[in-house]
């Protein structure tokens, strides 16, 4: 099924005239203080925001990322730190119909997703660098006509994108535009279980599995007006891999799918919290480590590193399982997953193991170090109970995450 999809996606789109081209490295100039976090922006950002008019054309891809401000949200049924976009841009011509409807078409058509659980958040109007802005009459009742009343028209806060996230963009002029977002309905069983529920109440029933964005503008934060129209205007049209294949598996859980279920399945323990950091975060290191060794530090990529896998340690102490009796038989079910496409993931096993265990010796000085000075913190200042006030200081100043706590007083 992983590899399906894949296919299916990179096959549509070739049919219609885009380019096939390669997943950028996690690790690129782009990102010099974390990870390539989205798709297509190392490849074809330049040609975006060029000055000069280029001939129009069409590429598509799927694109390894890396988010780290996503790690503390693993654990839940939807989030990953590392996980795999497929993309289609059309540079040059910013057509948003044809995407929206090829888009549509797809997931409908070619993945017979049921269209009366997908709904759509749009882009309406609204003024952005105090020029307004607005989707064309022809484009909002295309959305509508697809989507019926399944739409929800969002602000400038929810439905139009900025260029950020991390990039190093030297010039201060940022890509933007109008957003149109497709989410899965789970069921009304599931989030806050109001009547008029929707994707914008971010409850946790819609899933977010594709969007598209009409890259016409871009803001110069050099010099007013602000905002200005590109000369080359693009559609980027994305899905997001493993989450589609939640639905098409019919799984409520991200976990569950083939993407997870071989390393999930190593553990005797019923699926939890604990088990998804593990393989979530591994599955990080080890593309990461497939590029590069990244010893754990406390700046930057180095930084990402040493919450990784001391993230992933404390959920093995949680659990009261040893690394060592796991790490090498869910990396090896992690290559199994992905050698075909990603042959250089074989590299890191290797290097990837023996980094954590040389930083697991000192982990376990500092989480015995900081269990003493918890201990005495606590009878010093007559503490019963550990609120959140204590929590952070403790992860602050003895670098114990919040998480391990307990095993402290067990």
């Amino acid at each position: 099924m992983n590899v399906d999809l894949i296919e299916a996606w990179l096959n549509y789109y070739q049919s219609k005239g885009f380019r096939k081209i390669q997943s950028a490295p996690l690790i690129h100039p782009l990102f010099p203080t974390s990870f390539n976090m989205s798709a297509g922006i190392v490849q074809l950002d330049a040609k975006i925001r060029s000055p000069k008019k280029i001939t129009s054309h069409k590429e598509c891809l799927v694109q390894k990322c890396f988010r780290h401000f996503d790690i503390s949200k693993v654990g839940d049924n939807t989030h990953l730190s590392f996980f795999e976009m497929a993309t289609s841009f059309e540079i040059g011509n910013a057509n948003e119909e044809i995407a929206i409807n090829d888009l549509w078409r797809f997931l409908t058509d070619n993945l017979t997703i049921d269209e009366k659980k997908l709904w759509i958040t749009t882009f309406s109007q609204d003024r952005i660098a105090n020029k307004p802005i607005s989707l064309s009459k022809k484009l909002l009742s295309l959305i509508s006509h697809i989507a019926k009343k399944r739409v929800i028209y969002g602000s400038k806060e929810t439905n139009f994108w900025q260029q950020g996230g991390g990039t190093e963009i030297k010039d201060n002029i940022r890509l933007c535009g109008p957003q149109i977002e497709l989410y899965y309905d789970l069921g009304s069983k599931l989030g806050c279980q109001k009547k008029d529920c929707n994707p914008l109440d971010n409850c946790g029933r819609f899933l977010e599995i594709a969007n598209t964005i009409s890259i016409k503008y871009f803001i110069d934060y050099n010099q007013e007006p602000k905002l200005k129209n590109l000369v080359n205007p693009s559609t980027e049209t994305v899905i997001g891999i493993e989450r589609v294949a939640q639905i098409l598996e019919n799984k409520t859980d991200i976990f569950e799918t083939l993407f997870f279920q071989p390393l999930t399945s190593q553990f005797s323990k019923s699926l939890n919290k604990d088990i998804k950091i593990i393989c979530d975060h591994l599955k990080g290191l080890i593309f990461i480590f497939a590029e590069a060794k990244i010893e754990p530090g406390r700046n930057y990529r180095k930084r990402i590193v040493r919450t990784l896998i001391r993230e992933l340690l404390t959920s093995f102490y949680i659990l009261r399982l040893k690394p060592k009796d796991y790490l090498a038989k869910l990396i090896s079910e992690a290559e199994k997953i992905y050698k075909e496409r990603y042959p250089e993931v074989i590299k890191a096993r290797r290097t990837l193991i023996s980094t954590i265990f040389e930083h697991e010796v000192v982990f376990q000085k500092t989480l015995e170090k900081g269990a003493n000075q918890i201990k005495k913190y606590l009878k010093e200042n007559n503490i019963k109970k550990i609120g959140d006030k204590e929590k952070q200081f403790f992860r602050n100043n003895y670098g114990i995450p919040t998480r391990y706590l307990p095993l402290i007083f067990t």
